[in-house]
């Protein structure tokens, strides 16, 4: 996947052009886009006397109403009669509460009283930041439906005070169906929080789900996981009337740059009330509006990650002087344009590698460039090895485990390892078919039948040699067959999960002791978890989607695809198995480590070496360096990468706990080994 010039923020980056990621760039699961800021603003005004009772009719004519018409998942309704859903919100000075009323036109209302699982009925969730920090606060999120209520993820984001400390106390609701309407109403009562000089964050989503089809969801603004992230929240502002708002208009000035982009949002913060400060979305042509209560305000961007792909190189936008200025109620105030400055990335890397002759010097110059990476991609931790003539030379952990507890990465902390999880269990099914335990060339169903497959042929084709070459015809996520088995390269998660059970079919064993018994046990393999356990949860370290952790989670059941926490140290123990040739036959290996399935260069890229899939590993052929062997990992807030060297016994380990953690490992295979191929654009 490829594309332009592109905000970060917005994306995950699965459009690196080197083959060091090229396994992360094919792995990634299915995220919702990625946001800077949500942008969205909404006013409430004064009401009394509301009763929360399902009926909106004693709420105030004056209110303006908000659509919530943005589609995470899903597709929009192809008719007015579904799917047509607004709200608007109130407060009371009085009671210090805030009142929401919601209302959605839905042909066909769906509950399932004995299965709370959310995309089995209607439900809504608020997400709420009363606090509203500037440096984040947490959301609360209360999902609600007829049937079951909760406060979403609580127990796994205890670094937020206000989330870990919420309660459905403070919230009244009701919810009531008339003919094809649902309406939603809520009352929250704010206490010391609610104060008419603050903003307060908040979004709404609306999950839908009608007979037959799959449950959508649309939300006021754009953004998905909203409850792990105050920073895709809207704003809202409480004013005593609308007449008493000014407008504000203006421009975004990128006079250095011949580029169509610009940054999502800026921010407005009140100099009297620096409570009150909200995001302000720019659209397409750099324009940005907003009514504000009326008073002195300063305007600007914080710094702000953009890429550039084609060119391979990264940029942080900020405003070069922030711009105050004065709104009067009722007036339209024309702003100037704020002005753009740039910061471009440092060209780090050497003319040869410094794997090749590491001392000292070159453990500073790593220590510089993973500093350096991470000050720039706002990558909260890395664990690092490396390995030269087979051994561990330098292993070191940088940042925090968590933005907001400030805790630092130690040497044992553990990271979701994601897709490298493959090449693991891999390794053990090359060991299991070499002692004749499982034929990778035997179809899987005859081992096993997979139910949800049985209606598609094709699919008895599939062989575990189709699966670990990327060839099985399934999506990488999913049951519907994307192609005859053995025809065409198509990474595919499910087929590893698939292949999985085949192996706990035919050994008759759970997994996680079939690969301690062929893996972690013989070669004293250590801090590498493919399930929950307390060594784990002592140990594991926050995921982030920019700085902003996301929940921690903690797999019942081990996934062959996708599961396995561990650290670089640790890993480069089995990196070193490999390199060593230990555990499997000559031919075993030569299978293993040979390419099966050619996969092509990204677009953007000039290299034209071979580069594939052998059997559970990618490997590719880099000029003047023989074979390399590895695997990338991307769940989305996780991101890792390994390569080994094999005839320079040369290797790297890399883990991060971040969305952009790909940018920091791009340039690793010059910097150590390959040196400097081509230059960069200098600061």
């Amino acid at each position: 996947m490829t594309r332009n010039t592109t905000l970060l923020a917005n994306y995950p980056p699965f459009s690196l052009t080197r083959w060091a990621l090229l396994a992360l760039l094919i792995c990634g699961v299915g995220l919702p886009p990625l946001r800077a800021n949500n942008g969205k603003l909404c006013h409430a005004l004064p009401v009394k006397n509301i009763k929360i009772d399902g009926d909106l009719s004693d709420w105030p004519s004056n209110l303006p109403t908000y659509r919530i018409d943005n589609y995470e998942y899903g597709a929009q309704a192809d008719h007015e009669g579904d799917n047509q859903a607004s709200f608007r919100v109130g407060f009371s000075k009085k009671e210090k509460a805030l009142y929401l009323g919601v209302e959605i036109i839905d042909d066909e209302y769906v509950l399932s009283p004995d299965n709370p699982i959310f995309n089995l009925h209607d439900l809504h969730v608020l997400y709420l930041d009363p606090a509203h920090s500037i440096d984040g606060s947490g959301v609360i999120a209360y999902e609600l439906s007829e049937d079951n209520r909760k406060i979403v993820h609580q127990e796994d984001m205890p670094w937020f005070d206000q989330v870990k400390n919420a309660s459905w106390d403070p919230v009244s609701y009701k919810i009531a169906r008339r003919g094809d309407r649902t309406i939603y109403e809520w009352k929250i009562v704010l206490g010391d929080q609610f104060q008419l000089d603050r903003s307060i964050g908040l979004d709404y989503c609306i999950f839908d789900k009608d007979p037959g089809q799959e449950s959508i969801s649309m939300t006021w603004g754009p953004g998905g996981s909203k409850f792990a992230n105050y920073d895709r929240l809207g704003d809202v502002l409480l004013v005593e009337s609308m007449e008493q708002l000014a407008t504000v208009r203006g421009s975004v000035s990128l006079e250095e740059l011949d580029w169509n982009i610009y940054p999502p949002t800026l921010r407005l913060i009140s100099v009297d009330a620096p409570n009150r400060w909200l995001w302000v979305a720019v659209d397409s042509t750099g324009q940005f509006r907003a009514q504000i209560p009326a008073g002195d305000y300063r305007l600007s961007l914080p710094e702000m990650l953009v890429v550039n792909d084609e060119e391979d190189f990264g940029l942080r936008f900020s405003s070069r002087e922030d711009q105050t200025f004065t709104a009067s109620s009722g007036e339209v105030q024309e702003l100037a344009p704020l002005a753009i400055a740039l910061r471009r990335e440092i060209d780090r890397l050497p003319e040869k590698g410094i794997l090749h002759d590491f001392g000292s010097a070159e453990q500073a110059l790593v220590d510089r460039y993973i500093e350096e990476k991470m000050a720039f991609y706002d990558i909260p931790g890395v664990s690092l090895a490396l390995v030269r003539e087979g051994q561990v030379v330098y292993h070191r952990t940088y940042g925090l485990q968590n933005t907001i507890s400030q805790k630092p990465v130690e040497e044992n902390s553990v990271f979701e390892a994601a897709s490298i999880t493959k090449s693991v269990f891999a390794y053990v099914v090359n060991r299991l078919a070499e002692r004749d335990v499982i034929d990778l060339d035997r179809p899987l169903y005859e081992y096993l039948p997979f139910e949800a497959l049985e209606a598609q042929e094709a699919y008895k084709l599939m062989t575990g040699r189709h699966v670990l070459t990327h060839l099985s015809g399934l999506p990488n996520w999913g049951t519907k067959m994307i192609g005859t088995p053995g025809e065409k390269f198509g990474y595919s998660g499910e087929g590893f999960e698939y292949l999985k059970r085949v192996v706990e079919h035919i050994t008759g064993k759970d997994v996680l002791d079939v690969m301690r018994e062929e893996l972690l046990e013989p070669y004293g393999l250590h801090n590498m978890y493919f399930a929950d356990n307390p060594q784990l949860r002592a140990q594991v370290v926050s995921g982030h989607f920019g700085k902003v952790p996301t929940i921690l989670q903690f797999n019942q059941e081990p996934g062959m695809a996708w599961s396995m926490q561990t650290e670089a140290k640790a890993f480069a123990r089995f990196a070193q198995v490999l390199m060593e040739r230990k555990g499997l036959q000559p031919d075993t290996y030569n299978e293993m480590l040979r390419i099966h399935t050619d996969v092509p260069h990204s677009p953007n890229s000039e290299d034209t070496f071979r580069q594939g899939v052998g059997l559970g590993i990618f490997v590719r052929y880099p000029e003047g360096y023989g074979k390399v062997y590895g695997h990338g990992g991307n769940n989305g807030d996780f991101q890792c990468m390994y390569e080994v060297y094999d005839e320079q016994k040369m290797a790297y380990l890399v883990f991060t706990n971040s969305d952009r953690g790909g940018y920091l490992f791009q340039d690793l295979p010059q910097l150590l080994v390959e040196g400097k191929k081509e230059s960069k654009k200098e600061e």
